[in-house]
């Protein structure tokens, strides 16, 4: 990432947190030995249902205006939407401590400074890179943060803040709109190849692959998840976020139907809460103001799916006696719910609490792995689990017969996107189509030219 003449600063990873550490050089753009970590780790406290985020700067010292701004400023605000920002304030707050930089006010060289900090560029005499390479639209979101947060303190800085009036076209369906929007001029660029294939996916092989090996251990947790993130499409925190009140019918006409239903209780983990869902209030519970969303599901399936639940939870009891709270979910509604308590659908096997994403994520890496699939060692691009929801998407709109695929409207509300131009991706060429018409493309220019030459 960034240096100057003086120091050379190298990224450790430990755990999710990023440190750095920062050598001083000499003339000659050598190490000279002498050290320092900066780390402004950030902690995070949980009271009363509300889950409070604590920002240290490197002397371990709260930072009081950010911790205002995040926990009171966007009290409101979801917790992935304080977490966001505090990734970007602890960024500031490690670039700041780097340079030695005091006080909140940005001078123009400062704010290039940052900016090449956060795109990972070297300044360092040698020419190393010893850091990451972020995103675009990870170094769009820190700017974000830090421009809302020094204009929240009165600081607000010109250059960070310098806007440019762009034309947006967007097209679909033969219809073509063009919006005027403002947009920072320090924005990171995109890409411009980024979006030209659609996303790393599971193909149908590739999944069957995944389910005879979990067939094979027995693993039922595992078949499960596989369906529902491939067959059903649904995002890992929403598989988590699944209680046995969730497995149910509705009526439909003068039929009941079985059904999944996807809520975000009051005070749930991050790492269970369904997207797209605003979290229930308890006063909304069982009423028609409670955010759901509703996936239908087959008989067959919902057969299965009552089937394993039943077996855990009585597995959990004879193993883990003394944990069952540690299943129990709150009731969304009272008047249908027919158990005396209500169970979270997926268990640690190991702890007895509820599998989270850390736990299942080491465990798809294994399948994966067996599978003889791509498995992401040095980046966190290719989401393993995402991947099997992408490949579900691509099931529906690409690899089923013509006359049983989906529209791309139904794919859209299958996988629950706000926008259909989310969708769009699933539209574009993979990598494997423009190889193949790239290779037939050499193989018939190969054939004129032979006929050519005759």
């Amino acid at each position: 990432m960034a240096g100057n003449a003086s120091i050379l600063i190298q990224e450790q990873n430990s755990g999710k947190r990023t440190n750095f550490l920062v050598f001083e050089l000499d003339g000659c753009g050598q190490k000279t030995g002498k050290s320092r970590l900066v780390s402004c780790p950030v902690v995070v406290r949980k009271k009363d249902d509300f889950v409070y985020i604590i920002p240290f700067d490197d002397n371990m010292k709260v930072i009081s205006e950010q911790y205002q701004f995040i926990n009171y400023h966007h009290k409101a605000d979801q917790e992935n939407s304080r977490r966001g920002l505090v990734r970007g304030l602890r960024m500031y707050n490690c670039f700041k401590s780097i340079y030695g930089i005091e006080g909140d006010v940005l001078t123009t060289d400062m704010v290039d400074m940052l900016v090449a900090f956060l795109f990972g560029y070297s300044y360092s005499p040698s020419g190393e890179n010893d850091l990451t390479t972020r995103d675009p639209a990870t170094i769009n979101a820190y700017l974000a943060s830090i421009r809302q947060y020094l204009k929240y303190i009165g600081k607000p800085c010109n250059h960070l803040d310098a806007q440019e009036l762009v034309s947006v076209v967007s097209e679909y369906d033969g219809l073509t709109t063009t919006v005027q929007r403002k947009q920072y001029k320090i924005r990171a660029k995109e890409d411009p190849h980024k979006h030209d294939y659609a996303p790393e996916h599971v193909l149908p092989d590739e999944y069957r692959r995944l389910r005879d090996i979990a067939a094979a251990r027995g693993d039922n947790q595992a078949l499960v998840l596989f369906a529902l993130m491939y067959i059903y499409c649904m995002r890992l925190g929403e598989c988590l976020s699944l209680t046995q009140e969730d497995i149910t019918f509705i009526r439909q006409g003068d039929k009941m139907i079985p059904v999944l239903i996807l809520r975000k209780r009051k005070g749930s983990e991050r790492w269970s809460s369904p997207k797209n869902i605003r979290e229930c209030e308890r006063k909304d519970y069982g009423s028609k103001k409670q955010a759901k969303r509703i996936i239908p599901i087959t008989m067959d399936f919902y057969t299965s799916l009552a089937r394993f639940l039943d077996k855990e939870i009585d597995d959990h009891k004879t193993k883990f006696p003394k944990k069952r709270h540690l299943l129990e979910a709150d009731i969304c509604d009272m008047d249908s719910f027919e158990f005396e308590a209500n169970h979270y659908v997926f268990i640690n096997h190991q702890r007895g609490g509820r599998l989270n994403d850390q736990a299942w994520n080491r465990k798809i890496r294994k399948y994966f792995v067996e599978a003889g699939l791509v498995v992401d060692t040095d980046t966190r691009e290719l989401n393993l689990s995402h991947r099997l929801r992408h490949g579900g998407a691509m099931l529906y709109y690409r690899y089923l017969e013509k006359e049983k695929r989906l529209s791309l409207d139904d794919v859209r509300q299958m996988l629950g996107h706000k926008n259909i131009k989310t969708t769009l991706i699933y539209t574009k060429p993979t990598l494997a189509d423009t190889c193949n018409l790239r290779e037939q493309f050499q193989s018939e220019l190969f054939e004129i030219t032979k006929y050519v030459k005759k």
